[in-house]
């Protein structure tokens, strides 16, 4: 009994010598991360703003600019200043300039509807690689590449629905030849 008794005291005193060490190592690092943390003084700036502006916001605006100046109606992409981050630092508003003809409208609408197809079978090429990739930079590389194609798609939709609202209106409002 005197045996059993003095190895539980044993193996006691020796988990408790393991122990202490790493309690330490806990309030020590506790407290590092606490001094690490410093408070931060908050300061409006004008890089703050475009962080802050909607895709509907940027949109307005590139449209108010349009209908200023309709000689820049031209197909240039507008970007967000460097200084902005975070998803509203990748979103870019495209202008897309007005077909002149029926015929223009429909070809271009043929291009954009091809575009669309190869992002489809791009797509399922990917998600297939994103199924198979086993370890997480390989995927976060994959998803990236997933964001840009479907970046591509929804870009073409949006100029497809509006390239075929250009020809309704050139269809109800019948231009002469010139």
């Amino acid at each position: 009994m005197r045996l059993a008794l003095r190895w539980v005291l044993i193996c006691s005193l020796a988990c408790l010598a393991l122990a202490v060490p790493s309690l330490r190592a806990q309030v020590q690092t506790r407290n590092s991360t606490a001094k690490r943390i410093a408070p931060r003084n908050l300061v409006w700036t004008n890089d703050e703003v475009a962080r802050l502006r909607t895709a509907a916001d940027i949109h307005m605006d590139a449209r108010l600019e349009k209908e200023e100046n309709p000689a820049e109606a031209d197909r240039t992409p507008e970007k967000l200043p460097p200084s902005a981050t975070g998803a509203q630092a990748q979103l870019t508003q495209t202008v897309i300039a007005p077909p002149k003809s029926i015929q223009e409208a429909e070809q271009r609408v043929a291009a954009k509807n091809e575009v669309i197809e190869q992002s489809l079978t791009q797509l399922q090429v990917l998600t297939d690689e994103l199924l198979q990739a086993r370890d997480q930079p390989a995927r976060l590389s994959i998803q990236k590449k997933i964001a840009v194609v479907m970046d591509q798609r929804n870009s073409a939709a949006t100029e497809i629905k509006f390239l075929e609202t250009k020809i309704e209106e050139f269809k109800a409002n019948p231009q002469p030849a010139e």
